[in-house]
């Protein structure tokens, strides 16, 4: 699943129209619908551990393996957001049960704060220091995840905060110790996120 599933129902929002998004949930609500000329569809709500939203599956989809979409099946569902009365909902361009290991079911999930220090102004420092950010940017997106990062640039006298558009990734130890051999010991912090209702 890590290496499948990229969002969860928090991160869709009224920005993420248009947007193409991954993510896996159970299927609280299925509502079989024919069309016009006849042709089988169903909408969906989809849950995870965030919350839900409605799925629209077209009959192109549907007819693909119409069992998939049964009340409580886990399902991995790619698809495009779009705004339907104000709130986001997912237009299914492809779906597949979603099998997992104990591990991946139980995996803890980490929110990770990722330092970036600035070491000067000459030409020669803003691009060593480029050359440090695209390294760990490009390392990141190698690890498509859940867990959310976000960047602190410093350079001793002020601090900013960087969250960027997609800012989900998947938190190791491996992980860990890479970017902190590509920013520097001490770059990387990583909490355990604990969740209500949850032991």
């Amino acid at each position: 699943m890590k290496e499948q599933v990229k969002h969860n129902t928090a991160m869709i929002t009224e920005e993420s129209a248009k947007q193409k998004v991954v993510l896996g949930g159970t299927i609280s609500e299925a509502r079989r619908i024919t069309t016009k000329k006849g042709d089988a569809m169903c909408v969906v709500k989809l849950e995870d551990m965030y919350g839900s939203i409605s799925v629209t599956v077209f009959p192109r989809v549907y007819e693909q393996d119409p069992t998939l979409w049964a009340e409580d099946s886990v399902v991995i569902v790619r698809g495009e957001v779009q705004m339907r009365n104000d709130e986001p909902t997912i237009i299914c361009e492809s779906a597949q049960l979603f099998q997992a290991s104990e591990e991946e079911l139980n995996r803890k999930e980490y929110r990770i704060w990722i330092t970036i220090r600035v070491n000067g102004y000459d030409q020669r420092s803003l691009s060593d220091d480029k050359m440090r950010v695209q390294d760990a940017y490009n390392y990141i997106r190698n690890f498509p995840g859940r867990d959310r990062y976000d960047l602190l640039v410093v350079n001793g006298e002020w601090q900013t905060l960087l969250t960027p558009a997609d800012n989900t990734t998947q938190y190791s130890p491996e992980f860990h110790q890479k970017l902190e051999e590509i920013l520097g010991k001490g770059a990387v912090e990583a909490k355990e996120v604990e969740h209500l209702g949850t032991a």
